[in-house]
């Protein structure tokens, strides 16, 4: 209905702005001084940190393990075939944007990022999905159609960061972390020193302040360097020809579907989307039955362009 949130939630922002980067280091772009293209994701100075410390990790993570990037976020519409009669659907395509089309290992493959904050160990649940993962059918068949022999997908993951900022001791000139009590008077130990612990039973606390976002940053990028598979791990994904077949199917089923519910103009409800991905942003509109054709709530926008990853 092109009704969307004026501001993306965080997970959305970051995970954009980090593709955004890729792209740019996949095609040939510098970062190890400022971060370009950031500009329009309206991200706070701490979620900014957070895209720099993942990007850079990701650098040093793979710098051993190099792609050559024949094509990056590259567009496509190619045919949709019924798997049944073998010919092109009538007035269906399928179109998206593949992250990357790379030589990795000796092989062409479809390379695909995602960031998330869920277990990406090797033998987490993350990539049991993967083994029938319609994205990942797709992007293989659209490479083939483009004339890439592609021999799976490099499913490359991020985690994010899951660090809070914290409180920072305040020091004196000394180098010494100073306690106040609760008259505001530096508290000293016997022997006339400074005491460098709080003690809430006399009221005694540590004075501090909250890490800076580049404090923060050069945190988790040392948690970075000490653990990187926590942050870091990809896996190749391949697809047997039984596997693209069964995926046509489906494909073919979601547009009987569609054409089905629009013949009915009926669109059933799945609430359980609404709290999946961090929530989802339209479930005050729906919860209160706001109807978006009269008026745009506060905090929405309409826009034009349904589709914007799909401009050429």
């Amino acid at each position: 209905m092109g009704i969307r949130p004026e501001t993306p939630g965080r997970a959305l922002r970051i995970g954009t702005a980090v593709h955004e980067l890729l792209h740019l280091i996949k095609t040939g772009h510098d970062i190890n001084g400022e971060l370009p293209g950031l500009d329009g994701y309206d991200l706070s100075d701490l979620e900014m940190a957070a895209v720099s410390a993942m990007v850079r990790g990701w650098v040093w993570r793979w710098e051993t393990d190099p792609v050559e990037v024949l094509h990056s976020e590259h567009t496509y519409r190619v045919k949709l075939t019924n798997p049944v009669s073998s010919y092109p659907m009538r007035d269906w395509r399928a179109a998206g944007q593949i992250d990357g089309i790379v030589n990795w290992q000796g092989k062409c493959v479809v390379m695909e990022h995602k960031t998330c904050g869920e277990d990406i160990s090797p033998a987490a649940h993350y990539w049991e999905r993967l083994r029938m993962d319609l994205q990942c059918s797709n992007y293989h068949t659209a490479a083939l159609e483009l004339g890439y022999p592609v021999e799976g997908v490099l499913y490359d993951v991020i985690r994010k960061p899951v660090m809070t900022q914290r409180q920072v001791p305040l020091l004196d000139s000394d180098g010494l972390k100073v306690v106040l009590d609760g008259e505001g008077n530096r508290v000293l130990k016997s022997d006339g020193t400074p005491r460098q612990t709080p003690d809430k039973s006399q009221g005694w606390e540590l004075q501090s302040r909250e890490e800076t976002p580049q404090e923060w940053h050069d945190r988790v990028l040392s948690d970075i360097y000490d653990r990187p598979d926590y942050y870091y791990q990809r896996r190749l994904v391949p697809r047997l020809h039984s596997d693209l077949v069964e995926a046509a199917h489906d494909n073919v089923g979601w547009v009987e579907m569609i054409k089905h519910l629009r013949n009915k103009n009926s669109w059933p409800r799945n609430t359980s989307a609404c709290t999946d991905f961090g929530g989802c942003p339209y479930q005050y509109i729906c919860a209160n039955g706001i109807d978006v054709t009269q008026e745009v709530p506060d905090g929405f926008v309409f826009v034009d362009d349904l589709h914007p990853e799909l401009r050429d």
